[in-house]
């Protein structure tokens, strides 16, 4: 990979990831070197979230109004006018993954990565030697009645190990000491995993989920493909 850069009004702005599809180029806007360490934090973390999604957006409509570069840097040799950008925001962490912010979708790296390598979500394995996992239930990225861009932009909108995750989640109510002489504390709430929720569910049963949720995505980006 080579570094992108374009100016945008006179500023040079760095493209951190474009992923070029057919003719669908996805403009990445990358927030890696940070991430909230404490709940305090995520305030402040949910507006450079916000960020990312405005900087993103802005180059994916800089590119689209000036294609022809864009064509050059990413080795697509037809018309130019072909092509589309679709922009997204990619993390260190899971915190924001799966949201969407203006239309911007929020994804963490190692949730990316996974539409590529394995291509695959597992729902069940078996512990090989050399701490390999070899999936004896999965649901597969791509589908043959879907084109590839069209299967990740369903992905980026709704990647599927966070929704079913999110479908685990409870709330588990805290309570935290304040240092002050009079004792006060903090009642707050937070969401939890909670694996029975899992596990009390047989690897048949979570695949149909699974995969439910996943045809769901791809019938939604079918549809805004064509809208």
């Amino acid at each position: 990979a080579r570094p992108w850069t374009i100016k945008i009004n006179g500023a040079r702005r760095d493209i951190d990831l474009a992923i070029r599809v057919g003719a669908t180029v996805f403009v990445g806007e990358a927030k890696l070197k940070r991430f909230p360490a404490a709940p305090r934090e995520n305030g402040r973390w949910i507006d450079e979230l916000v960020k990312g999604a405005r900087q993103a957006q802005l180059r994916a409509t800089y590119l689209a109004d000036h294609p022809v570069g864009a064509a050059d840097a990413t080795a697509f040799r037809d018309d130019p006018a072909k092509l589309t950008f679709h922009p997204f925001v990619v993390t260190s962490g899971s915190f924001g993954s799966g949201v969407d912010i203006d239309g911007v979708p929020v994804i963490d790296f190692d949730t990316l990565k996974e539409f590529f390598d394995p291509g695959f979500f597992g729902v069940s394995g078996e512990l090989m030697p050399g701490s390999i996992i070899r999936p004896n239930r999965i649901v597969s990225f791509r589908d043959e009645h879907v084109d590839l861009a069209t299967a990740l932009r369903a992905y980026l909108a709704e990647p599927l190990r966070i929704r079913v995750v999110e479908r685990a989640m409870v709330p588990l109510a805290r309570r935290i000491g304040v240092h002050t002489r009079d004792g006060h504390e903090i009642h707050c709430c937070e969401p939890m995993v909670d694996h029975r929720r899992f596990t009390m569910k047989m690897a048949d049963q979570l695949l149909a989920d699974s995969s439910e949720l996943w045809s769901s995505a791809l019938a939604n980006a079918r549809e805004r493909e064509s809208s």
